[in-house]
């Protein structure tokens, strides 16, 4: 089928803007007659892949990129976008390939540059990716999907403050940029700032109601603020399009905790647990949802897993301890091994204080402070009323 340059040039532009209207179904068919016609045409198949891609068929979408790609020549400009759909399409090893071979045609390019290092942030290499982000803003400072990558960096850094400025930046850039939302909620939530985090992710869902990540950060904030039932709807759209993320099945399970929901929650969290085997949270979930269960032989398995990769954390060594005062049949040389491991963890690295100002008088009884939020009615000042009356008043003076 002969075509001529300007009626290709039309089936792109309708393609083009079919995709960028969300209208996936009506860019697929432009794009699948202009492969039709032009078969040697790159820009036919990559935006073939685009619309693939919008429509959630993967598969095709890559095998579209790639001829796409096959055909791209010595077109810096051309492996660069290809590189990103790669990116988008969690294909990395062609991305690497696309994006290594755009920077080697041009060195400078700052999309390839900035693309290149979500293809690093998406394969854990949190170093390079800065890198990559602020060389690209080096060269063009105009460049938004930079500044939204470098606040994703620097959030996972726990730098929040200066992810929030970039993510600003990002959205005075391109106020359409759903990733800077969502980089903004986060960095927001990070700071306790929760109800302006929310309208932040709420923003990045309307802009891309098909970030799974986007959907996750409204799920957390919205847990957060103590709105399980909105938590759960936006955490069960976060598994429903990455069915393989496991923060978003235990924050899903925790909700579900919330709502008294105890087998739904067990279910996320051993899906969870089964998606990310190095986390030791879906197990401390577990365990406090076998705890609410009086199912304390169980509670105490999911402890151990827990404990057996992370021996010295305190949340868990905390749980355990408390889980054990539930238990009636619990031993009191249990109990006493759980709290001096909770000890012991607390006080690891720390070294005893010695620069007391005051004069030593061993005639003086012992001032010592008590300092809580939580000696009214609450298990710390519950705990405290035995060993208060072991004191000898005698000997040490109480001031709470």
């Amino acid at each position: 089928m002969h075509v001529s340059p300007q009626q290709l040039a039309q089936w792109l532009d309708a393609t083009r803007k079919a995709n960028a209207a969300g209208d996936h179904a009506t860019a697929a068919r432009w794009a699948e007659q202009a492969t039709r016609a032009a078969p040697q045409a790159p820009q036919a198949w990559f935006h073939l892949a685009v619309a693939l891609q919008g429509l959630g068929k993967r598969g095709q979408a890559v095998r579209a990129a790639k001829r796409a790609a096959a055909l791209a020549g010595d077109s810096a400009e051309a492996h660069a976008a290809v590189g990103a759909l790669f990116v988008d399409l969690d294909a990395l090893d062609e991305a690497d390939r696309c994006l290594g071979r755009a920077l080697a045609l041009d060195p400078h390019h700052p999309v390839a540059t900035s693309d290149l290092g979500r293809l690093q942030w998406r394969l854990g290499r949190l170093t390079d990716a800065e890198a990559s982000f602020r060389l690209a803003i080096a060269r063009r400072p105009d460049l938004a999907p930079a500044h939204a990558g470098l606040c994703r960096v620097l959030n996972a850094r726990g730098d929040h403050g200066a992810a929030e400025a970039a993510a600003r930046r990002a959205i005075a850039l391109d106020p359409l940029a759903a990733d800077a939302w969502t980089g903004l909620g986060a960095a927001l939530a990070a700071t306790a700032r929760f109800e302006a985090a929310g309208p932040a992710c709420r923003r990045a869902v309307e802009l891309d109601p098909r970030s799974a990540e986007a959907w996750r950060q409204l799920g957390a904030v919205l847990a957060a603020i103590n709105r399980p039932e909105a938590a759960e709807a936006a955490l069960q759209r976060t598994v429903g399009l990455a069915p393989g993320d496991a923060v978003a099945w235990h924050l899903l399970a925790d909700v579900l905790v919330r709502q008294f929901r105890l087998a739904e929650a067990e279910v996320a969290c051993r899906k969870a647990a089964a998606l990310d085997r190095d986390s030791v949270a879906p197990h401390t979930l577990l365990a406090w949802i076998h705890v609410q269960r009086w199912d304390y032989a169980r509670a105490a398995a999911e402890h151990g897993r827990a404990l057996g990769r992370r021996p010295h954390d305190l949340a868990l060594l905390s749980l355990r301890l408390y889980s054990l005062n539930l238990q009636p049949a619990a031993e009191a040389a249990d109990m006493l091994e759980a709290a001096r491991a909770y000890d012991q963890a607390a006080h690891r690295g720390v070294s005893g204080y010695t620069a007391w100002n005051c004069v030593p008088d061993p005639a003086r009884r012992l001032r010592v402070g008590l300092v809580s939020g939580d000696l009214y009615r609450h298990p710390v000042g519950f705990f405290l009323q035995g060993p208060l009356r072991e004191l000898d008043e005698t000997r040490v003076e109480l001031y709470a």
